[in-house]
């Protein structure tokens, strides 16, 4: 695993190194492990399952420390679901942009549990304009029982 300040790679910085790589590149190597994922990743403990422009899913089998007394923490199911759904954002960027969380709507329909199991949180982009993307995701169990659906507002600096 690559250092999360810096590459292995010729010791280039993470940060130079994403603005010379396409959106879509950028999670593919995050996909594949050629970078690493951000601590808050690490601390969730999901993977990418699926990587393509405009949609990412996303698994993750959530370890007790996310969980509020029995439940998933709703915490936990934002972070998720706003990671999708940047991903999928980011998937669709050129070389040098890059995208923020502006605004980020979740409706909760229920909170997994241990025996929930695997989670998926599936993630597609609405639409990328300019300045501005719209998103959403859903988190579902492996039978596609859904736990939450999101939209998001992303702002896009080029």
């Amino acid at each position: 695993m690559i250092d999360s300040k810096r590459s292995a790679s010729k010791d280039i910085p993470l940060a130079e190194l994403r603005r010379a790589m396409s959106g879509l590149e950028y999670v593919e190597a995050l996909r594949d492990q050629r970078i690493p994922l951000a601590p808050m990743a690490r601390t969730i403990g999901y993977q990418f399952r699926e990587v393509r422009k405009g949609r990412v899913t996303l698994a993750v089998t959530p370890g007790s420390h996310l969980y509020n007394n029995w439940t998933l923490h709703g915490g936990a199911m934002a972070t998720i679901l706003d990671s999708a759904m940047s991903a999928a954002v980011n998937s669709e960027m050129p070389v040098g942009a890059r995208c923020r969380t502006l605004e980020l709507k979740i409706n909760y329909l229920d909170g997994p549990t241990a025996d929930s199991g695997e989670l998926l949180a599936r993630a597609k982009t609405i639409q990328v304009r300019n300045r501005v993307a719209l998103a959403q995701g859903k988190l579902e169990d492996a039978e596609g029982r859904l736990y939450a659906h999101a939209t998001a507002t992303f702002s896009i600096r080029r």
